[in-house]
């Protein structure tokens, strides 16, 4: 019987070790605050980049009936976040208050050198960054590059291709900055500003280049069904997620795995024996978030990001995940269906290149922000999860593909391609969509490059009704809109916890016959 109990007990133990005990595949980043070179980095596309399309569309399998051969670039429409900004304003008031608690207490030597950690100026919160300028400018390159037919002068007339802005500085300054990648480094380029809009105009010093300019128009930040939907509909969406974004993140914050990270952290500030410093948990997700902005701002890894290792990472980063969850994306479908303005935006100006290619820009393109790249992509059913993200299966979702980093670094993109393929005289027109300048396929196309009719009806069944004024009105009258499932990640995590059970009571089995 003891031999029975022994094997029984090891093969329950290798069962729960390896049912509940995941082996962690991804690489931990820091959510919305990745920088874009260290998010495609860690996909394995970094080649991808620089390529010309039917090369990049060949070395990735691709293929269509005519030919891709017999394809040529017809436009372009695309979706940018700002490029690398600066930290908020509250971010960096809590950064400031720990580095002077850090001149002012006792702290372990080796992280001495944090006392003097330089102060990011006030004047700087949530402004676009030099390094997110030339995310920008690197961007507007490559896509010239990419398709060289939409963009077949070396002397660039703006007026042939259409840009839009949120209000915001940051997205203001993103489009100046793609625009300037348009017309080259060789060209001056001013900009003069309105209340709703601004307009760029651009000379080349020699003058051998045509002067030209174009004006980029921006809503209120209110009034923006466009590009920040999720203000116009926030009163809408905060009533149906009923605080079940903050109930999550808290619950997480307060758990053990924030915890034990927290430990370690408050540790190594302490030093070897003396207890844990003085810092909070939620200092401790801000300073990974800070250690983020180091490796994209300044290339630097010794300072704030010092006090991690790679362990320490993993729990912070799906902290913030859970916030982009189920505020923007697959937490609650009215997130994503609100971007369906946008999409139809899309609809719109790849008909309008197939109807009027003499009358409607080369290219389309618009600056904004991760709240409006999140949805989109949620929008179009990419990066869900068969179990949804909740504070209790951190561990279930270690290698979950929903990861901000990957989906909204900085200067992310969403760009729809349209293609018209010519067999003996006839035209089919396919579209393909890039997500940070690699191909995506989409689970309604068939292949990378899918039919223009396909992609339509596919995002029109997607978005089925633009008009949320009833569902809305329900809302936010009765704000005790039940959660849509998440029963899925409780079932799921319960067969670990019954071979838990079975665990503990084999361990006591085992030592009641010992006894």
């Amino acid at each position: 019987m003891e031999a029975f109990e022994f094997i029984a007990f090891n093969i329950f133990s290798l069962i729960f070790l390896t049912a509940c005990e995941p082996i962690i595949g991804n690489v931990p980043l820091y959510a919305t605050k990745t920088g874009y070179d260290i998010s495609i980095e860690t996909t394995g596309r970094v080649n991808n980049v620089e390529k010309y399309w039917l090369e990049l569309a060949r070395s990735t399998g691709a293929s269509v009936p005519e030919g891709l051969e017999n394809c040529t670039p017809h436009g372009v429409y695309a979706v940018y976040r700002h490029g690398t900004r600066y930290p908020s304003d509250g971010d960096i008031e809590d950064v400031h208050n720990i580095i002077d608690r850090l001149r002012s207490t006792d702290v372990n030597p080796e992280f001495q050198y944090l006392r003097d950690a330089v102060k990011i100026p006030l004047s700087n919160a949530s402004q676009l960054a030099e390094t997110g300028y030339r995310e920008m400018r690197e961007l507007a390159a490559r896509m010239a590059n990419r398709f060289p037919v939409l963009f077949p002068d070396s002397d660039v007339d703006l007026s042939r291709y259409s840009f839009q802005s949120t209000g915001k500085t940051r997205t203001i300054d993103s489009a100046r900055g793609y625009i300037q990648g348009v017309v080259g480094e060789q060209q001056i380029c001013k900009t003069n500003y309105s209340e709703r809009s601004f307009t760029v105009n651009c000379t080349e010093n020699d003058g051998t280049q045509t002067p030209t300019s174009t004006t980029v128009p921006h809503n209120p930040i209110d009034d923006d069904l466009l590009l920040r939907f999720y203000d116009v509909f926030e009163d809408c969406t905060e009533a149906i997620n009923g605080g079940r974004t903050d109930r999550e993140q808290d619950e997480f914050r307060d758990g053990s795995d924030v915890g034990e990270v927290w430990q370690r952290v408050a540790e190594r500030l302490a030093g070897p024996g003396r207890g844990t410093w003085n810092i909070s948990r939620e200092e401790v997700i801000l300073l990974t978030e800070i250690c983020g902005y180091d490796l994209t701002l300044n290339n630097d890894n010794e300072t704030w990001c010092k006090l991690f290792e790679t362990q320490d990472l993993y729990a912070p980063e799906y902290h913030s995940d859970l916030k982009n969850y189920w505020n923007k994306a697959y937490g609650f479908s009215i997130n994503y269906r609100i971007s369906c303005t946008l999409a139809n935006d899309a609809l719109k100006y790849l008909q309008d290149r197939v109807d009027n290619p003499t009358q409607s820009p080369l290219g389309n393109f618009k600056f904004a922000h991760s709240e409006t790249i999140v949805p989109l992509l949620a929008l179009l059913d990419l990066f869900d999860e068969p179990l949804p993200l909740l504070a209790s299966n951190f561990l279930e979702n270690i290698n979950r593909t929903f990861r901000a980093a990957h989906m909204s670094p900085f200067a992310a993109n969403v760009a729809f391609a349209l293609y018209g393929c010519t067999t003996d005289s006839a035209v089919t027109y396919r579209v393909q969509m890039l997500l940070n300048e690699s191909p995506v396929q989409l689970e309604f196309c068939e292949g990378q490059f899918c039919t223009l009719e396909e992609f339509q009806a596919g995002i029109e069944a997607r978005i089925g009704t633009c008009d949320f004024t009833e569902e809305c009105a329900e809302a936010l009258q009765d704000r005790t809109t039940p959660n849509p499932g998440g029963s899925g990640a409780d079932i799921n995590y319960s067969v670990c916890l019954q071979f838990l059970l079975a665990y503990v009571m084999l361990v006591a089995l085992s030592f009641t016959g010992a006894n």
